[in-house]
């Protein structure tokens, strides 16, 4: 039988701007989380000052108990039809050139209508129907 004792294992690189969380719900690849607690995220919302801080945006589905990774900075690329399960709007996908905002009326979601009152929470500038440039910002 081998002897493995001797390597050395070493952790995978994360890209730039992304770490792990441990999801307290399910939700779609995209969506926009929230510390929830020591160590999780669940969806955000921007209807209250706990919920509105976003950690970054999940960039693979979350399973409940099952530990994500984030992205909270840079440029975030995703197909159309993932775009759609996060993005509120007539469209359902990014418009080039608009700003995103995380949603005051749905946890989870993003929309390109930037609130009249109320919390502001900017998430990023889409670069293409299918990139988004993430510019997180906590709650105005």
């Amino acid at each position: 039988m081998a002897d493995f004792s001797a390597l050395s294992l070493s952790p995978v690189p994360m890209p730039p701007g992304s770490f792990v969380s441990t999801c307290d719900a399910d939700f779609p690849i995209g969506t926009p989380v929230y510390a929830s607690g020591a160590g999780a995220c669940d969806k955000a919302r921007a209807n209250a000052v706990g919920t509105a801080t976003p950690l970054g945006l999940a960039l693979y589905t979350g399973i409940e108990g099952r530990r994500v990774r984030l992205k909270n900075t840079g440029p975030l690329t995703l197909s159309a039809a993932e775009w759609a399960g996060v993005v509120s709007s007539d469209s359902g996908a990014l418009v080039p050139g608009d700003r995103y905002f995380l949603s005051q009326a749905t946890a989870g979601k993003i929309t390109n209508v930037e609130p009249e009152s109320g919390l502001v929470v900017a998430i990023g500038v889409a670069l293409s129907t299918t990139g988004l440039l993430l510019q997180l910002l906590t709650p105005q």
